[in-house]
């Protein structure tokens, strides 16, 4: 399997990464997933949310990355 690229977009709160990732998608000629940190911690449920599930998230989060 051939490995593939990772692009890291990082920024402060509303900086534009999410619009740039969708840019990217619509330029590039090869396939371009994006994931999101936001899309983690959105899934959720408000009862789990307070900082040790939000950290637990996150370090889910990269290991999907390095899985991708």
């Amino acid at each position: 399997m051939e490995k593939g690229k990772i692009i890291i977009l990082n920024g402060v709160s509303s900086a534009g990464k999410t619009t740039l990732a969708k840019i990217l998608q619509g330029q590039l000629n090869e396939p371009f997933w994006y994931l999101g940190g936001d899309v983690f911690i959105d899934m959720m449920p408000d009862k789990f949310f307070d900082d040790y599930a939000v950290g637990k998230a996150i370090s889910h989060f990269h290991n999907t990355i390095k899985g991708f």
